[in-house]
């Protein structure tokens, strides 16, 4: 196991690439359970999280993120 602490944001390329896998998970969930479930709601916030952690390649700085709001 690595004992490098994970430096809190994601590269651009993963985080669009886990974000599409979970677009195909909500559509794929949001058939049999409906989009008011709150399972598609948390999949489409855990894609809010992983944009707001995500690393922009343009300006080099993290974006603002604070998971409790």
């Amino acid at each position: 196991m690595s004992t490098t602490k994970p430096s809190g944001a994601i590269d651009k390329e993963t985080s669009v690439r886990l974000r599409d896998q979970l677009q195909q998970i909500t559509e794929e969930a949001g058939r049999y359970l409906g989009p008011e479930h709150r399972a598609i709601a948390a999949l489409i916030q855990a894609a809010r999280e992983l944009a707001a952690a995500t690393f922009p390649k343009s300006s080099g700085r993290y974006a603002e993120y604070t998971p409790d709001k």
